[in-house]
């Protein structure tokens, strides 16, 4: 296993311009889309597309964009827009390192009055800020951000689809912080099916994987998930 997903690894490696190109060319469609419009919710759908696409990619163009689809939310007067936006510049800003201002930003939305969907990307963005604050306070205390991360994992995992990949790595993260191997192994195995390889959602699923085994004392089956991932 290990030797095929070294093998799968080096060919992406050597493909990584080809990927590059995609995700430019992708970037280019949408900017060409974005010049072309005149109606504002059009103007403010494309540009939080290009800043979601900019997410993992360039994080200067990521902020820049979101921060323009703010500001035609605000024009707009969208309240639901204004809120969507918001959780992305926070995303983006805790993925940079900006804690503070995520978390500002998070708390100037009301959880509640947030439709199911927004909810689920509220509660994403708060749990990967905190796990980014985990990451980088590793020397100090981070009882109290821990006990909040479980609390807002256990509320995302309370509203997640049963059935969907994002709830297994989700429940699957609680089983093995547990170490309720058996039950986390039962569950990410079950949906790993459901993955599409390529994905981002493919990545996490297989880090997840990757940690299980690692928590098991499993070397070689970590590298090999780690090498998916």
């Amino acid at each position: 296993e290990n030797v095929n997903s070294i093998s799968e690894l080096d060919v992406t490696i050597k493909n990584s311009d080809l990927y590059e190109s995609h995700k430019e060319a992708l970037i280019l469609e949408k900017k060409e889309k974005l010049q072309q419009s005149i109606n504002p919710k059009d103007l403010y759908q494309l540009t939080l597309e290009l800043a979601k696409e900019y997410y993992t990619y360039q994080s200067d163009s990521a902020r820049f964009y979101v921060k323009q689809a703010f500001n035609l939310a605000q024009d707009i007067q969208d309240d639901i827009k204004l809120d969507e936006s918001k959780i992305l510049q926070a995303q983006i800003a805790a993925k940079s390192g900006s804690f503070s201002v995520a978390e500002d930003l998070l708390n100037s939305i009301n959880l509640s009055d947030l439709n199911k969907e927004l909810q689920l990307n509220y509660l994403r963005a708060s749990s990967e800020l905190l796990i980014y604050l985990l990451e980088y306070m590793q020397s100090e205390d981070t009882s109290q951000i821990r006990t909040k991360h479980i609390r807002i994992r256990d509320s995302l995992i309370s509203i997640l689809p049963v059935n969907s990949p994002e709830y297994a790595i989700a429940i699957g993260a609680k089983y093995i912080e547990e170490s309720n191997f058996d039950q986390a192994n039962y569950i990410l195995k079950r949906n790993f099916k459901n993955v599409k390889n390529g994905t981002r959602e493919f990545s996490m699923y297989t880090a997840i994987l990757a940690y299980m085994y690692e928590r098991m004392g499993n070397v070689e089956k970590q590298k090999y998930f780690l090498t998916l991932s």
